[in-house]
């Protein structure tokens, strides 16, 4: 009976679970056990782990298949990003204010600078592939969520939370990470 109602417990933290800055901090192996999902990182090997679920997994309404953890060297985890089968919307944005409060910083393009076209002209053998490259530096200023940001970011004590909108390619990523200073 207590076997059973210990799996009935951990089976509801498991479907409720939403506080991925609790797991910053501790060993990979504990993410392994509370997500119950082995992380894997033999395809990229060093101190990023993935998880590629076939089912969708949903956080705050919005579901997801992939969710990547980064460690340290010892195997304890820095950063933990979930990737979106689309871009957050309203409805999530308000239930996760709700949560965590309003971000600190919305960021949104106000323009962007393409700075310089360079190409390989030299193509020395038929199948040679010419190359092309450009830099794009976007300009930021702060906005509202109705301004479709690129980027907001909660400043935590413990953590910090970053979301990335990619609009074009209809998805999203939210990490939960050690606080910093880096985008």
């Amino acid at each position: 009976m207590n076997l059973l109602l210990l799996s009935l417990i951990l089976f509801v933290q498991f479907m409720n679970f939403k506080e991925f800055e609790n797991l910053i901090g501790k060993d990979i192996s504990t993410a392994n056990y509370i997500l119950a999902t082995d992380f894997d990182n033999k395809a990229l090997g060093g101190n990023l782990y993935f998880s590629n679920s076939d089912v969708s997994n949903y956080f705050y309404g919005m579901p997801y298949k992939v969710i990547s953890i980064k460690t340290n060297d010892m195997g304890v985890i820095e950063a933990i990003t979930i990737v979106f089968l689309g871009v957050i919307d309203r409805s999530f944005y308000d239930t996760f204010i709700l949560d965590y409060g309003e971000p600190n910083t919305i960021q949104v393009i106000d323009g962007r600078d393409d700075i310089g076209k360079w190409t390989k002209p030299d193509v020395k053998e038929e199948g040679d592939i010419e190359q092309s490259v450009r830099k794009v530096t976007l300009i930021m200023k702060e906005g509202k969520f109705e301004d479709n940001p690129l980027f907001m970011i909660w400043n935590k004590k413990r953590y910090q939370i970053r979301t990335l909108l990619k609009y074009e390619q209809n998805m999203s990523e939210i990490t939960f990470r050690i606080p910093t200073n880096k985008f």
